[in-house]
């Protein structure tokens, strides 16, 4: 039998992406291989379910969840008709190659998952901190206007001041409330499957699936020239605006914006 070599990501973690230090030599025939590609598959999963734990993201997210338990559903059944091809010769040399290809495609979907989890969880942290530092300084000019104010001995003015900072800080936690609850409110089919958020430039692949081209263009420049969902090959010049979500999500938007009372957001 023929032997191979292939270079296994051996480690993953919650912080940083496999490199080629984190990864080792494997020599060996197909089978031997595919040993140690099912090991990596069984790490990787169990790394999402600890960041599941960790980040708590198929509570806030459930499609992540749908998703995890599809591409199980889907190995599974792929495996089961490998083996039937083959009518159960695991020694098979043909049905070793094919298995090792599997499992090699098995662990890149977890990878892009446990990839894609990570971006949205952390794009969410991205903007609490963005929302955190504008209420900061939003507090820090008005409790600086109000120490002006002070030195003026009015009651009335100090009335007024005190009046001015409320009004402030509540119209601000309103504006993000209102935008929070028209995101959670959104049809799934306004949201970019890649960052949940309303799209704002949508393409459709030819695969038929929508997402915010920025995301999609940085995925297919980082990740490979394949659909996220798919992995379908995909190029950026097969992209095309979807003109009708992008003008759905418009008179969404616009129709939450009068039921909110014409607030801006």
């Amino acid at each position: 039998m023929e032997n191979l070599t292939s270079k296994i990501f051996s480690k993953f973690s919650l912080g940083s992406k496999a490199t080629q230090s984190d990864s080792k030599v494997v020599k060996g025939t197909p089978d031997v291989i595919a040993q140690y590609v099912y090991q990596d598959i069984l790490f990787l999963k169990n790394e999402i379910k600890k960041y599941n734990e960790l980040t708590g993201i198929f509570t806030t997210n459930t499609f992540y969840y749908k998703v995890f338990k599809i591409l199980e559903a889907e190995h599974v059944q792929e495996l089961h008709k490998l083996k039937q091809k083959f009518e159960y010769e695991s020694k098979n040399p043909s049905f070793q190659r094919q298995l090792l290809e599997m499992y090699k495609r098995n662990l890149q979907d977890y990878s892009n998952l446990m990839e894609i989890m990570k971006n949205n969880y952390n794009h969410g942290i991205y903007e609490s901190n963005i929302v955190n530092y504008r209420l900061g300084s939003l507090l820090s000019d008005v409790s600086s206007t109000n120490d002006i104010s002070s030195n003026r001995n009015s009651v009335f003015s100090s009335n007024v001041d005190r009046t001015y900072h409320d009004d402030l800080v509540e119209t601000t936690l309103s504006n993000k409330e209102i935008a929070d609850q028209i995101t959670t409110d959104a049809p799934d089919t306004l949201l970019d499957p890649i960052s949940f958020n309303l799209f704002s430039d949508p393409v459709i692949t030819p695969s038929g699936i929508t997402y915010e081209k920025l995301h999609l263009v940085e995925h297919l420049q980082k990740k490979g020239k394949f659909d996220p969902l798919t992995r379908a090959p995909l190029t950026e010049s097969q992209l095309y605006p979807n003109l009708l979500v992008k003008d759905a999500v418009e008179d969404y938007i616009s129709s939450k914006q009068v039921s909110f009372g014409s607030q801006r957001l």
